[in-house]
């Protein structure tokens, strides 16, 4: 993903990506909270995790694939974030390093991992994802 180095963004596109980013920070921060029904509100009814649609099966796969859902202390560090606008969507691809803040100290990172998000605004104004995937991530759905 990338647009021409030297495009400059008019103020929507820029005020787009700026929000991106922060639905990016701010899921990673409510699942840090063990927050899902919060990390939820920032999903669009229909979205796609992976395999699963909707927000009922997005919050199963939540639940058992997540330090969030398996009640363990969790920090997940967003880095690489990319931002770029294609039609009414925002595209969003981040390196997420996630610790399990229960595990013996130093803290080691359980995983890293390499998302990518769809966003679109909704009829309110306010982006939400409507896909998001994990690169070799195989995620719980039962």
């Amino acid at each position: 993903m990338a647009d021409d180095p030297g495009h400059v963004p008019d103020p929507v596109e820029l005020g787009l990506r700026s929000a991106a980013q922060l639905v990016v920070v701010e899921l990673n921060a409510r699942m840090d909270a063990g927050d899902i029904e919060g990390a939820l509100e920032l999903y669009a009814e229909d979205a796609v995790l992976q395999a699963v649609r909707g927000k009922a099966a997005i919050r199963q796969t939540m639940r058992h694939s997540s330090a969030a859902g398996t009640g363990q202390a969790a920090c997940h560090v967003v880095s690489n974030m990319r931002c770029m606008t294609e039609g009414d969507s925002v595209l969003v691809h981040c390196t997420v390093v996630a610790y399990l803040l229960d595990s013996p100290r130093p803290y080691g990172a359980n995983a890293i991992l390499n998302l990518h998000y769809v966003m679109k605004p909704l009829s309110d104004g306010n982006l939400r994802i409507v896909e998001q995937r994990v690169d070799d991530y195989e995620l719980t759905y039962s």
